[in-house]
């Protein structure tokens, strides 16, 4: 896995290029830990050997595992500051050799070619804590220079 900085006007933004056989979220954290992101939005093409994706509601979650080489057809999501380190959280679709697609949280995934993610970190904080009123994280936001919190 290579990554570089490649524009650092409205934020940082960064190219990671994963290698075959790489796990994607291990990847995505490697590079938020080294570059010290605390918010940060990602997108991704290319394809996994094989995923699992979730699918989540407050009576029913599951895992959807996908156990064949997929197309990676959207990849969506953040990194943002949970428990001290950087978490990530991130929607896939990913296309199946038939034309069916399969859909949800990205669980885990091992790159299947050469994939290409690209970050744009942002200049405010993000963090993630559970709410009191449900098990799912929420964002809060706090900008760097006032240290208020935008919502």
């Amino acid at each position: 896995m290579t990554w570089k900085l490649i524009d650092e006007d409205e934020g940082r933004t960064y190219v990671l290029v994963a290698s075959p056989g790489e796990e994607a979220i291990e990847s995505l954290m490697t590079l938020a830990r080294a570059e010290k992101l605390s918010a940060a939005q990602l997108t991704a093409v290319g394809a996994f050997a094989h995923a699992t994706v979730g699918w989540f509601d407050r009576d029913n979650n599951r895992e959807i595992p996908i156990d064949q080489q997929c197309e990676v057809i959207s990849l969506v999501g953040d990194i943002v500051l949970s428990d001290g380190g950087p978490s990530v959280h991130a929607h896939a679709v990913l296309g199946l050799p038939d034309g069916q697609v399969r859909g949800g949280h990205l669980l885990k995934a091992t790159f299947g070619r050469p994939s290409k993610l690209s970050f744009v970190s942002r200049r405010q904080r993000c963090r993630r804590p559970i709410t009191p009123t449900s098990d799912f994280p929420s964002s809060t936001f706090s900008a760097l220079d006032k240290g208020t919190i935008v919502r």
